[in-house]
């Protein structure tokens, strides 16, 4: 019965504290994600009108609020209640986060780049390209690494 009882408290401890590590590691991957997206773009937009969107699998726990002094935007682009910069004439860029990909010993964060503007009572949305963001797990530190950062074009 002790080792039963012994395996149980193992069992969910490893559980608990394991879970933790992951949600810092999803953290850390959607932190950089989004970090190498505002470094590309803040050449040539206005960093505060820059808005992120992001989908329903993900989690905005997950997300951060800010980075590097920035204080990132988030916009439920169905239920916009101030809708007054997406009214410019060329709308608003934004980055809309997907959820994370798992590809073999690789995690893949994407961030598709978006123009939105308002018109006639809706959102409309304009795809001009993507960013992934590449982890490799390092089996020699037993921690996911950053590999590599992408940008394309349509």
């Amino acid at each position: 019965m002790k080792k039963i009882l012994l395996i149980v408290l193992m069992f969910f401890s490893v559980l608990c504290f394991s879970q933790e590590d992951w949600d810092n590691d999803l953290k850390t991957f959607y932190y950089t994600a989004v970090k190498d997206y505002i470094d590309f773009h803040k050449s040539h937009i206005d960093i505060n009108e820059l808005y992120f969107t992001y989908d329903p699998d993900v989690s905005i726990k997950l997300l951060p609020d800010n980075v590097e002094g920035y204080n990132v935007q988030y916009v439920d682009v169905d239920n916009i209640k101030n809708k007054k910069p997406f009214r410019k004439k060329h709308g608003v860029s934004a980055g809309h986060i997907l959820p994370i990909e798992l590809k073999g010993k690789q995690i893949n964060v994407y961030i598709l780049e978006l123009s939105l503007g308002y018109k006639k009572g809706r959102i409309d949305r304009a795809r001009s390209g993507q960013t992934t963001t590449t982890f490799e797990y390092s089996c020699m530190t037993n921690k996911w690494e950053f590999e590599k950062k992408e940008y394309t074009g349509i």
